[in-house]
């Protein structure tokens, strides 16, 4: 097996502590809260449909880690992925040199839900290898270009996992 130990911390670390985030600001509402009677606008473009399921958003995820897929289509994948074109390839072989590494977004009606208008949370469970528990967490996905992309943190998270060097999570 060619796991590496920072693979186990790298990604089921990540993924696990995604879980207790709270929101950007902390969390708190220690003032009175803000009204605005303006309709809420978007900080996005909204990719028109459905909230995606947990397959469509696992395609996302598979297609990332695909050395079959062309960069320039995994660029697309991930929020700013056009920022380091050559790490998809490089993030493909360490997938693929680990293929113990079993990994899914569940599909039930649950699985998938919207924080905002411009971000979704997928539940994820991880498994490192057949002989150790899977662990769960969330993965966060958002909307850019008008497509559901995996968040760059999370993105980050998968490049740190595998000891990689990219401007993408600089």
């Amino acid at each position: 097996m060619k796991l590496r130990n920072i693979m186990v911390v790298g990604i089921a670390a990540p993924a696990l502590m995604l879980t207790a985030c709270g929101s950007e600001d902390g969390g708190t509402t220690d003032g009175p809260e803000q009204t605005n009677d303006a309709a809420p606008s978007a900080q996005c473009e909204v990719p028109e449909g459905d909230i995606p399921t947990g397959p469509e958003l696992l395609e996302i995820l598979n297609a990332a880690l695909d050395p079959a897929v062309p960069e320039d289509e995994k660029a697309m994948l991930i929020e700013g992925g056009g920022d380091d074109p050559e790490l998809w390839a490089q993030l493909s072989a360490e997938a693929a040199q680990n293929p113990d590494i079993q990994y899914e977004i569940p599909d039930t009606p649950d699985a998938v839900f919207p924080l905002d208008e411009c971000t979704l949370s997928a539940n994820f469970t991880l498994q490192i290898s057949p002989d150790q528990p899977a662990n769960t967490g969330s993965l966060f996905f958002v909307a850019e270009d008008g497509r559901w992309k995996l968040s760059r943190d999370d993105a980050c998270n998968f490049v740190t996992s595998f000891a990689l060097e990219t401007d993408l999570c600089g």
